[in-house]
């Protein structure tokens, strides 16, 4: 339900509270041995940091969420995950590492039939 709140707070805006939410999500999902949860939590605090342009933080949390995803075999996540990697090089103007990111994005995506 935190991870609810959290999300929906950030797709409005509202990153203080979400980032308020995401965490306290994050330390019940880490509780509870839940990687996925961990892993939906850590991937929208970095979509927050990143909105934010705290892009280093961004980076740490798509880098962690993306290690998880793989992790627990989620074709999909991992190349969201990827994909969120690119957005970042890309803010940063590390526009050579983003393509990297985003061509190795595309070509997960099309190898698991997520495109």
């Amino acid at each position: 339900m935190l991870y609810w709140i959290g999300s929906c707070k950030m797709s409005v805006g509202d990153y203080e509270q979400s980032k308020k939410y995401l965490e306290e999500s994050l330390e019940i999902y880490k509780e509870t041995g839940d990687k996925n949860g961990i892993a939906l939590s850590v991937q929208c605090l970095g979509t927050v940091a990143d909105s934010q342009g705290d892009y280093e933080p961004a980076r740490k949390y798509f880098e962690e969420c993306l290690a998880i995803k793989k992790e627990i075999g989620d074709k999909s996540g991992t190349a969201s995950s990827i994909l969120s990697l690119g957005n970042v090089a890309s803010n940063q103007g590390e526009f050579e590492q983003a393509k990297k990111y985003y061509k190795e994005s595309r070509k997960f995506s099309k190898v698991f039939g997520s495109e």
